[in-house]
């Protein structure tokens, strides 16, 4: 009788069972991969700035010796 009476149970309830099982996995899985995503980002963005900054110390050591030897030339 429990046999019968568990699977009736499941006839009836086991598609919302399911569906709502579904709805929370794709939460679950959307969490985990937001949180993934975001941390590629951030990795991502912090690689962009550090070359950005080796960029801009670039150009200002590069204009720096060349404005450094036009005031040689011109004391010269």
């Amino acid at each position: 009788m429990e046999a019968a009476a568990i699977s009736v149970v499941l006839w009836c309830c086991g598609t919302p069972l399911a569906w709502a099982w579904n709805g929370v996995k794709k939460q679950c899985l959307y969490c985990i991969k937001y949180k993934e995503n975001a941390e590629a980002f951030e990795s991502e963005a912090t690689e962009f700035l550090e070359k950005v900054q080796r960029l801009e110390d670039g150009v200002q050591t590069s204009g720096s010796r060349s404005i450094k030897e036009k005031l040689q030339k011109q004391l010269e």
